[in-house]
């Protein structure tokens, strides 16, 4: 089944091309100096790649310098309270995951940090994913039913890496745990790359992450893949099963890469950017980067945007209550 905030792409490119959104961004007057992008994690990143692609076309369809700040730390938390804080213009849009808009919100319900409903206006999902349950080359196991087999003869005989304690890849894992009934160990690091190179040098022993993250180091041989958190195979990828069919029924973890910008920004400024963006996304060269990563481009409503992250607030909300996490 398609997640349901999946949009056609034709009637995308109709909503770009319309003279009315011409006129709608005129009236505007937006942009008319410089805009930012701010992204919550380190260059070379699918969450850096695509907005890098989009800004260079929003450059040519603005005529104004759009530039790209990476803000690592704190697990995203870093960017996402800079851009909490900025102007409500439309001049300091995040590049904002579930990591930060879903998950964090219930992790650090003490902190006095960001809280999304409160502090940002969605802009649109540029782009899903689902991730892959990956594991070291040597792992005795060749299925999902084999890895949770391997997790029941002891209880931290599996060990999963994540890109941080409270990360959406750490949060997957407590949904696999409290379905499959089995104690696989968390071993968190300092970023997907340090969790991937982990695996793939056997330090541990799997990780549930992106393709993209993924990718080289199965064309290695060095990580295997076992299955996606998606809800249906991918149709560029029908070798990969679901860990849903593996006897986990409901199991899905769909990621998302979306635009939020501080609360207060008009909403006729919030349109000229989703419209644009999502005309950026369009080109042929992002199409293919992102179809490259198996995922899928969005492009959805603000209000669609909002309705999507309630739902996965609300989500893991329940695994984190459950799992009993708390980072504050």
């Amino acid at each position: 089944m398609r997640r349901r905030f999946l949009m056609s792409v034709g009637a995308v490119a109709a909503a770009a091309t319309a003279p009315a959104a011409r006129a709608q961004s005129a009236a505007t007057g937006f942009p008319s100096r410089p805009v930012r992008i701010v992204v919550p994690y380190p260059p070379g990143a699918l969450t850096d790649i695509i907005p890098r692609m989009v800004a260079e076309r929003l450059r040519d369809t603005w005529g104004q310098p759009v530039v790209v700040e990476n803000r690592p730390g704190g697990s995203g938390r870093v960017a996402a309270d800079h851009v909490a804080n900025a102007a409500p213009d439309g001049y300091t849009i995040l590049v904002g995951l579930p990591d930060q808009l879903a998950i964090a919100p219930q992790l650090y319900r003490t902190a006095g940090r960001f809280d999304p409903a409160r502090d940002f206006a969605p802009v649109t999902i540029m782009l899903s994913q689902a991730f892959v349950l990956v594991v070291r080359d040597g792992l005795p196991v060749t299925s999902v039913a084999d890895y949770v087999k391997l997790a029941r003869t002891g209880s931290g005989v599996v060990k999963l890496a994540s890109w941080g304690e409270g990360s959406a890849g750490h949060v997957a894992l407590e949904l696999l745990k409290s379905m499959a009934g089995v104690d696989v160990l968390h071993v968190p690091y300092r970023g997907a790359q340090a969790a991937i190179n982990a695996v793939a040098g056997g330090e541990v022993d799997s990780m549930i992450t992106g393709y993209s993250t993924a990718g080289p180091f199965v064309k290695s041989g060095r990580i295997r893949i076992l299955a996606t958190t998606a809800a249906a195979r991918h149709a560029d990828r029908p070798d990969i099963p679901t860990i849903a069919e593996a006897g986990y029924p409901g199991y899905e973890v769909q990621s998302w890469y979306a635009l939020v910008v501080p609360k207060a920004t008009p909403r006729p400024v919030i349109d000229v950017i989703r419209r644009d963006v999502v005309g950026a996304l369009q080109a042929p060269e992002i199409l293919e980067r992102i179809r490259s990563y198996n995922a899928e481009l969005v492009g959805n409503t603000p209000d669609e945007f909002a309705a999507v992250l309630a739902r996965d607030s609300e989500k893991w909300s329940r695994v984190i209550r459950n799992a009993n996490i708390r980072l504050d």
